[in-house]
């Protein structure tokens, strides 16, 4: 359910275009292994583009105790946010798939996923240092659906919070 988004290029002219991985064999860990998971193509024939659906919108509801905030570094500039055990944020969307934009913290913890009532897995958002994430699930039959993140109140061990940083969706048609 996973997934980390590490490049990014938007804002190119219609068209065909060419990226290019070049493994240089030069690094300062141990191993100079690169790994190449997917790329997703917005507008790419027959994919169509994802519909962003930032934090604040109505098809996102919200139970329990959240905190929303303004952050210009944040989509939209806005973020929701929890530490509170069973803290519920509810989406509601038609498509094959869902991104979860957040982050990355030292302070966040660990959020339990459901898709259409159906508990899928739980995600520790745990990092050593603030950073941008993208959680991924695609796949889904075509149609109506709905994705549950929860707070759990639990963490990484290494964490020091629960935190659970909602920043936006992207919606998979």
């Amino acid at each position: 359910l996973a997934s980390e988004s590490v490049f990014t290029a938007s804002g190119l002219a219609a068209g065909n275009h060419t990226l290019a991985l070049t493994v240089t064999g030069t690094t300062a860990s141990s191993g100079a292994h690169i790994i190449v998971d997917a790329f997703d193509v917005a507008g790419a024939a027959g994919a169509g583009a994802a519909t962003r659906i930032d934090d604040t919108d109505p098809a996102v509801s919200y139970a329990g105790n959240w905190v929303h905030l303004t952050d210009p570094r944040a989509n939209g500039g806005t973020i929701a946010e929890s530490e509170t055990a069973g803290a519920v944020a509810t989406i509601r969307f038609t498509g094959t798939g869902l991104r979860w934009l957040s982050a990355l913290n030292s302070n966040n913890g660990i959020a339990r996923i459901s898709l259409d009532g159906t508990f899928v897995g739980e995600i520790d958002t745990y990092g050593p240092t603030l950073a941008a994430a993208e959680f991924a699930a695609s796949g889904f039959a075509r149609g109506a659906h709905t994705v549950t993140i929860e707070v759990t109140g639990r963490r990484n061990p290494a964490s020091i919070g629960n935190w659970v940083i909602l920043d936006a969706f992207d919606v998979i048609p």
